[in-house]
This record gives C-alpha cells, sequence and structure tokens, in this order.
C-alpha cells in the first residue's frame, strides 16, 4: 500500500531539500526568490503552498494544478507569460545580468582547463629541463 504525502508550506515552514535547505518560505519570498518558489510548486509533487503564498508568488487560480501531481510545462507557460509582462528596461537588465553570468562561466571555465592537472605537470617538467 502507497503512503500518499502532502506537504502543505506555510510561511514559517522550513525547506528540507534544495539550494535553499534549511531556510523558511517567508525568507526565500523576503529574498525574492518567487521563480524559486514557483518551480517547487509546479516540479515537486508531494509539495504545495497555502493559498495566500500562491497568490504572493504569482501562480493564478486558472493555473493550480492538483496536489500530489506535477506539471513543469505549465510552469514554463507561466514563466514566459509573466515574462511578457515586465517592463523592456526590466528586461533589458535581465538579459545584460544573463549575458555578464554567461561570459564569466565561460572565463572561469577556461581558467580551469589552463589551470588542469596535465598542463600544471608539463609546466613543472619544463621548467626542470631549463
Amino acid at each position: 500500500m502507497d503512503v500518499v504525502r502532502l506537504r502543505k508550506l506555510a510561511r514559517k515552514s522550513v525547506f528540507w531539500f534544495g539550494k535553499y535547505e534549511g531556510v523558511s518560505v517567508q525568507q526565500i519570498i523576503d529574498l525574492n526568490k518567487w521563480t524559486y518558489l514557483r518551480w517547487v510548486y509546479f516540479n515537486c509533487g508531494e509539495v504545495t503552498f497555502m493559498d495566500e503564498i500562491l497568490k504572493e508568488i504569482l501562480v493564478p487560480d486558472d493555473m493550480r494544478i492538483d496536489k500530489p501531481g506535477t506539471h513543469p510545462e505549465l510552469h514554463e507557460i507561466l514563466r514566459e507569460k509573466l515574462a511578457k509582462n515586465l517592463h523592456f528596461k526590466t528586461r533589458a537588465h535581465i538579459d545584460k545580468v544573463k549575458r555578464i553570468q554567461r561570459q564569466h562561466k565561460e572565463i572561469s571555465s577556461r581558467r580551469k582547463e589552463l589551470a588542469s592537472k596535465a598542463v600544471m605537470q608539463a609546466c613543472n617538467l619544463h621548467r626542470i629541463k631549463d
């Protein structure tokens, strides 16, 4: 017999998984991480939130799903819908931040390649021969 577990989180509830493990729902809201909370709602079948929290993180009544269950596609639809409603300056800022983050990621991956063990060994061997 399968036991269906469903957790309905309130503001004081603390996450027991993910990158915000040990952090309360209210703290995540205060950090403006609404996208993460929406992701949890649509992708974690055993987790839901109180109705007031769902309203606050902008999950409309017509996009609510039956729990336990998931609907990742609906999350993407809602994300695109909310992105269209953003002011053009806000969208431009978000695009700029993403571009900068992508550049930093590329730079750090190049640094890791240059500092790989094989490269460092080759440099050391070259120094010894000279």
